[in-house]
């Protein structure tokens, strides 16, 4: 770049230098002075030998003589001048002359600079090597002139057939190009195309100055940005969205302007449906919390008359009609329970009962309700902890909640075999936590059924153990709690070999 010239010094080996003298002394002294320099060099002894090669050889710089015998420097640069092909090429006059107006007239006629002789070497070298510099970043910078002045072009070249709005943009936020849906977005007319006209006059007139701001500010950052408005009234009623980014190799930046108008609307409306629906789940959530009391008191009167009923008789069918009332009425009073959970967990309103436990004690109580159930199927149970006295702050109650559905669908899907429960403490980033492994050998679960184990409303049914009932909700509930509890449950499984749940929850809720 040239704004880098100081700090860059460019390899000058290739260029090329023309030396024109009629004395083969001075040309011999100028030749030792610049090969060391690994410059190309040439010469010629006339004026009309010095324009020929000239405009053959193409030279980078030429140090002219002007006392010449056919041709002086002065016809020289002047024939040089007025030809297309070398009229760049930098020149510096050769001359024992040190009157002032020749020197002028040198000048005049084109020449950068001039060397009196007798010659010094170290001013030599010096002359030639900044001419060549200013020729090479000259040359660098026509390059990068024409590569932007390209690159806009195809940027235009573009922009015209893109059918959504493109502008160019200077560092004042003026609009330097538009094409013709960006025309047609900022009501602009092509009698307007030369007036000063900032990108931010679209915006309702409330807006525009705090979006100029916005402009000014990110600028200096040269990064990707973007802005939504709404369109001056003028314009139309809608509402615009500006994005800009900075344009390679160049000062200026693209933007793209849309109406968003009917996508705001669409927003809008969803926005309002989502809040509606939360204030409809809210009102469901609040009329399930007040169901609560009047659903599970009758069920609870139902399940103790029929317990106090089955004290009283002792056997016969209407022992039976009655340990079957129970049974149904304890699982219409999970069902409820379950159901009134899901409900709290999806209006938020569930709460957590947070304090600290023997996890062995919690463990203990799981065990004596989910014991007649290992029974039932003729299934074995066995315990394994790592440790005898273990503490917790979670809330022992969902903990329990957990571990007892994934205990009951042990028993429920495993006849004469085995199931396990199994507690380990391990350390992970930090953090303690609690493992809890319910394993069992039962009938297992195919890969379909897995992806749809823990869905709400989706219940996983088994060809092999069609008669075993069930809603799905207790999985469902059990992953819910576990992340309410800062963990996750997940399962593996194999059909006809066992299914195994792993439950990890942290040691302490607090961290």
């Amino acid at each position: 770049m040239i704004g880098s010239t100081r700090q860059y010094r460019p390899d000058l080996r290739t260029a090329k230098v023309l030396m024109v003298d009629d004395t083969p002394a001075n040309i011999d002294v100028l030749r030792k002075v610049l090969k060391p320099e690994g410059y190309k060099l040439s010469f010629a002894s006339g004026g009309n030998q010095a324009v020929r090669l000239a405009q053959y050889a193409m030279p980078d710089l030429i140090l002219l003589d002007i006392m010449m015998p056919d041709l002086d420097g002065f016809m020289v640069c002047q024939q040089l001048r007025n030809s297309p092909s070398t009229a760049d090429i930098p020149i510096i006059f050769i001359t024992a002359k040190t009157d002032i107006q020749d020197l002028l007239k040198g000048f005049h006629l084109g020449a950068v600079d001039y060397i009196t002789k007798p010659f010094q070497h170290a001013e030599v070298c010096a002359r030639v090597r900044t001419h060549l510099e200013n020729r090479f970043f000259l040359k660098q910078q026509q390059e990068l002139v024409q590569k932007i002045s390209a690159s806009e072009q195809r940027f235009r070249q573009l922009a015209t057939w893109m059918p959504i709005g493109v502008l160019q943009l200077k560092d004042t936020g003026q609009v330097v190009y538009c094409n013709a849906p960006a025309k047609a977005l900022m009501a602009q007319h092509e009698s307007e195309a030369n007036e000063q006209r900032y990108w931010w006059q679209t915006a309702a007139d409330y807006q525009q100055e705090h979006l100029k701001q916005q402009w000014l500010e990110h600028i200096e950052i040269e990064q990707e940005w973007g802005c939504e408005f709404d369109c001056h009234p003028n314009i139309k009623h809608g509402y615009y969205r500006l994005r800009v980014m900075p344009m390679p190799d160049a000062c200026d930046w693209v933007a793209v302007l849309e109406d968003i108008s009917a996508q705001r609307q669409k927003t809008q409306i969803l926005e309002q449906a989502k809040n509606a629906a939360e204030i409809e789940l809210k009102h469901k959530a609040d009329f399930l919390a007040g169901m609560t009391h009047e659903l599970r008191t009758p069920m609870n009167a139902i399940i103790g008359y029929s317990e106090m009923l089955l004290d009283d008789v002792l056997e016969g069918q209407v022992r039976n009609d009655l340990q079957k009332i129970t049974e149904a009425g304890r699982y219409l009073l999970e069902l409820i329970n379950n159901v009134l959970d899901l409900s709290k967990i999806d209006a938020q309103k569930m709460e957590l009962n947070l304090q600290s436990f023997s996890v062995i004690e919690a463990l203990d109580k799981v065990y004596g309700i989910i014991k007649p159930l290992v029974a039932k199927n003729n299934n074995q149970f066995d315990m394994q902890l790592e440790m005898k006295e273990i503490f917790m702050y979670s809330d022992p109650i969902k903990l329990q909640q957990i571990l007892f559905n994934l205990l009951s669908n042990a028993c429920k899907f495993t006849c004469n075999g085995h199931i396990l429960l199994r507690l380990q403490q391990k350390n992970d980033v930090g953090i303690d936590w609690f493992v809890f492994e319910v394993q069992d050998t039962g009938v297992g679960l195919t890969p379909q059924q897995i992806e749809h184990l823990f869905q709400k409303y989706t219940q996983v049914t088994n060809p092999q153990m069609h008669n075993v009932g069930g809603t799905g909700l207790g999985l469902v509930l059990s992953q819910q709690f576990a992340v309410l509890l800062g963990g996750h449950l997940s399962v593996t499984s194999q059909p006809a070999q066992g299914t195994a749940f792993q439950l990890k929850l942290p040691k302490n809720l607090k961290q």
